[in-house]
């Protein structure tokens, strides 16, 4: 096995090594097109509340039948950068994303653009499919809900404070 793998399973985290963004990402991407799954630490805030800065990993794999509202992607925008958002809307226009936190829609985006889908995330240290109840309540009830999320962050931002 790993030795990464065993340093995690004795509950140590693995070393952490600096590498180029845009390199590594493209070798993820060439392992999923190769058929493998690859698991990614998620960065930034666009996906929160579902999922946190570098708490939070997303498994990436092969697209093998068109994204729908609601799948998680990966992608790359026209600045070369890649982002992992979810699937607002699909037209013949292309695919509309938007982050978990966030108000404004991307897109349309061509499917050329799509490079894998999450096919399960790590949250709080626990793997959850698309079949959980947070995952789903993400991918219906908060993109239906995105007119009102300034007022849910809003709240949430308030709790937080609260809690703190």
């Amino acid at each position: 096995m790993d030795e990464s793998f065993n340093i995690e399973e004795q509950g140590q985290q693995p070393p952490i090594r600096m590498v180029d963004t845009q390199a590594y990402i493209s070798m993820l991407c060439d392992l999923v097109d190769q058929g493998k799954e690859v698991v990614l630490t998620i960065t930034g805030s666009s996906m929160s509340p579902f999922l946190i800065h570098q708490r939070d990993a997303v498994m990436l794999g092969r697209i093998s039948t068109p994204p729908k509202k609601g799948d998680i992607v990966l992608y790359n925008r026209v600045d070369g950068s890649f982002v992992v958002h979810r699937v607002r809307k699909v037209s013949g226009e292309g695919y509309y994303m938007i982050g978990d936190g966030q108000m404004e829609t991307e897109g349309p985006l061509p499917r050329e653009r799509l490079h894998a889908i999450v096919t399960k995330v790590r949250r709080k240290g626990e793997w959850l499919g698309s079949d959980s109840l947070k995952w789903r309540f993400f991918a219906s009830v908060w993109l239906w809900g995105i007119p009102l999320r300034r007022i849910f962050v809003r709240l949430w931002q308030m709790i937080e404070r609260i809690k703190s």
